[in-house]
């Protein structure tokens, strides 16, 4: 524009001169010049209206910036959103502007109102929930009395982007083109309102009389049972002491005792007379707790006054289901334990001694398992009831939970005394049980632990009576068992083993040797047993005998068996390249196949995988296993069996075989013991036994493996 100014002057100058550009008739110059001039005064006022425009753009983006950087500082959630730009977009209710306060408390931004629909939807899952709100906040937006005032608030439980509940109060004000949503999260003020309406509703409805105290033990308010027992109406106690009430003599050291105990415990339990409004005394039982304000303060006192024969069938009730069993009455381990602890000192202060007696009942399992839980439960009761009438009342029979029961025989002053006891219990279990018209056979395991001579605590006698009692059941069960140094140093050694089978396991200190079986018609090695030796970091080897029951005991067996099968596997896929019928024999513990994981399955694939023949793999197992072949057992023999898995009965005739069971699981080879074989090459052997068993192998279509042939 101001170049056509310039241009404008200079042709009003030329056209005066000659000659000239300009030189025009005179009214073309005229029209030139006005022209000209129009576009200068046009473009000058133009230029100052963009100036103006830009200006006042400038201030309003500073303005809306320090509305939104004074919006984003206020601990208030606050959202903005744009009314022209929602006219523009023709979207509904797009938010602008989300504070930091907003996004902390719900953990929405922005970007989740990019899609309202979709925040609605988070924010308010329930469908009628959601229309129910939505509709009464749409209404109060597009009904506003006036703009300068905030819109009427709304109260919800809204869902925060993490899931959490909130309750928030909603409300908005109109700022020129923009209106902004704020929230004042109610959420502990309705959570704290809530508990109040349920302790408010507690307070009137329950049965005891309550008074409510100030800090100077005022009576502030009390609830209509206080009325209905007392006599006195709310208004004729309140401001007055609850001292007015309680019929106590000030000197008394209970009463002492109490405002005492409250003052530096903040309650106290107790029974005190109540007096009533007609004179009369009743005694109730009195609970005082106090509550404290946000210094943690005491603020008020609640006076709880209870009728005290309810209270007492109460605690007795409470008292009986904390300390004793609910099947037999006997006292529970809880309960057993403090009198363990009682007896203790008492055999301290009187220097004398006592026993403790722990028993379990033998094969328990099967009289659950073959008669039900609930003849069980019948012969637990009848043991019990013979334990308690075969010991003094001085004396404690306790049930510490399924069959097993511990006996606390106070001052005793000799083994001969707890031998005569545990004789006269004994006998009377010689005779069966009856119960539900059925007699039932029941014999013990007793392991007994003197104090102090055995242990100097409780913990320390319960264990060496366990021990005591577990020694018994090792012995053959149906006994007794006294404590000896050699049962812990045993027990001591077996958790010193078993800590060292798993550091074995962990760092590969097994190894397999394989005991040639040789065939006595054609003098060959066509089979081998795998044994399995443990080299110990010093060189020593450990043989099986010495860790294998505590493997079995502990359930470590199963991570060494499976170790033995891999290994095995392994040697024979070499094998079978140079020969593809040798075939090697694992024994297998009766609790690989007890225990809850099934190995067979995966046993199986994987023979298949490494292509070995049928037969080249035989587990031996025990007769042990036989006695116990249940559904579950027999599933995973066949699985086995099926991949081509022979199974051979180890230990023949040592135990109690079953010959149905072994036609039944079609096995493949039986092993004499080795006792039947040494006596052999004596003068004096019964080799009409031999003969016997191999007569039999052979017609159950069994062969048979001689173990300890190690001469000619």
């Amino acid at each position: 524009m101001l170049m056509i100014t310039i241009t404008y002057f200079q042709a009003t100058i030329a056209s005066t001169q000659q000659p000239s550009t300009f030189l025009l008739n005179g009214s073309d110059a005229n029209l030139i010049r006005s022209f000209l001039l129009y576009l200068s005064i046009s473009g000058i006022l133009i230029a100052f209206t963009l100036e103006d425009l830009a200006k006042k753009s400038s201030a309003l983006n500073v303005a809306n910036a320090l509305f939104k950087g004074i919006i984003e500082l206020i601990p208030i959630p606050m959202i903005v959103v744009n009314v022209r730009l929602q006219r523009e977009s023709g979207q509904h209710k797009t938010a602008d502007f989300v504070n930091h306060s907003f996004t902390q408390i719900t953990g929405y931004d922005l970007e989740d109102f990019i899609n309202q629909k979709k925040w609605w939807q988070q924010a308010y899952p329930d469908s009628l929930y959601r229309a129910q709100i939505e509709t009464v906040w749409n209404a109060n937006l597009r009904n506003p009395v006036d703009f300068s005032k905030p819109v009427e608030p709304i109260e919800s439980w809204m869902t925060c982007k993490n899931g959490q509940k909130r309750y928030v109060q909603w409300s908005a004000i109109f700022v020129q083109d923009n209106y902004v949503m704020y929230a004042n999260d109610l959420t502990d003020i309705q959570t704290q309102a809530t508990s109040l309406k349920i302790a408010a509703s507690l307070y009137q409805a329950i049965g005891d009389a309550v008074a409510i105290t100030n800090i100077n033990n005022c009576i502030v308010a009390v609830n209509p049972s206080f009325q209905m027992n007392t006599g006195y109406l709310e208004a004729e106690v309140l401001n007055i002491g609850i001292t007015a009430i309680l019929h106590e003599d000030p000197t008394n050291l209970i009463f002492l005792d109490m405002w005492k105990e409250l003052d530096s415990m903040g309650r106290w339990e107790g029974q005190v007379s109540l007096q009533i409004k007609d004179g009369t005394q009743l005694t109730k039982y009195l609970s005082v707790y106090a509550t404290h304000n946000e210094h943690s303060e005491d603020d008020q006192r609640i006076w709880l006054f209870s009728n005290i024969t309810r209270h007492k069938k109460t605690r007795a009730i409470i008292h009986q289901q904390a300390n004793y069993d609910a099947l037999t009455g006997l006292p529970n381990r809880r309960l057993m334990n403090e009198r363990l602890e009682r007896a203790i000192t008492k055999a301290d202060e009187s220097k004398t001694g006592f026993a403790l007696i722990y028993v379990d009942i033998d094969n328990f399992k099967d009289v659950n398992d073959t008669q039900g839980h609930d003849v069980g439960d019948q012969v637990l009761v009848a043991v019990s009831k013979i334990f308690t009438e075969n010991v003094r009342s001085s004396d404690t029979v306790a049930r510490l939970g399924g069959d097993e029961f511990t006996l606390i025989i106070n001052s005793i002053k000799d083994r001969e005394s707890i031998e005569l006891i545990l004789n006269n219990i004994f006998q009377k279990f010689e005779m069966p049980i009856l119960v539900e018209h059925s007699t039932h056979h029941v014999s013990l395991s007793a392991g007994i632990a003197l104090y102090p001579a055995d242990a100097n605590n409780s913990r320390g006698m319960l264990m060496r009576a366990d021990q005591a009692m577990y020694a018994a059941k090792s012995e053959g069960k149906d006994g007794h068992h006294f404590f000896n140094r050699s049962l812990q140093d045993r027990a001591d050694k077996k958790v010193s083993i078993l800590s060292d089978l798993r550091r074995g396991i962990k760092e590969h200190e097994f190894e397999l040797l394989y005991q040639p079986i040789v065939n006595l018609t054609t003098g060959k090695i066509y089979k081998a047993e795998a044994l399995i030796r443990w080299k110990l970091p010093d060189g020593s080897i450990r043989l099986p005998g010495d860790f294998l029951p505590i493997a079995e005991e502990s359930g470590v067996i199963v991570q060494i068996g499976e170790w033995v099968f891999n290994s095995v596997v392994n040697m024979l896929s070499r094998l079978k390249h140079t020969d593809p019928d040798f075939s090697i024999a694992i024994n297998i513990s009766p609790v690989q196949f007890h225990s809850r994981l099934d190995f067979s399955k995966r046993w199986a694939e994987q023979v298949q995988a490494a292509g070995l023949r049928q037969g080249t793999l035989c587990l031996e197992i025990t007769e042990r296993l036989m006695l116990k072949i249940n559904p579950i057992v027999h599933k995973r023999i066949q699985t086995l069996q099926l991949a081509g898995i022979e199974f051979s009965v180890d230990d023949f005739g040592t135990g109690y075989s079953s010959l149905a069971m072994l036609q039944q699981m079609k096995f493949n080879y039986i092993k004499m013991d080795k006792i039947f074989i040494d006596p052999v090459v004596s003068p004096n052997s019964d080799l009409e036994l031999v003969k016997a068993v191999l007569a039999m192998a052979k017609g159950l279509n069994l062969e048979t493996v001689a173990e300890g042939v190690e001469t000619v």
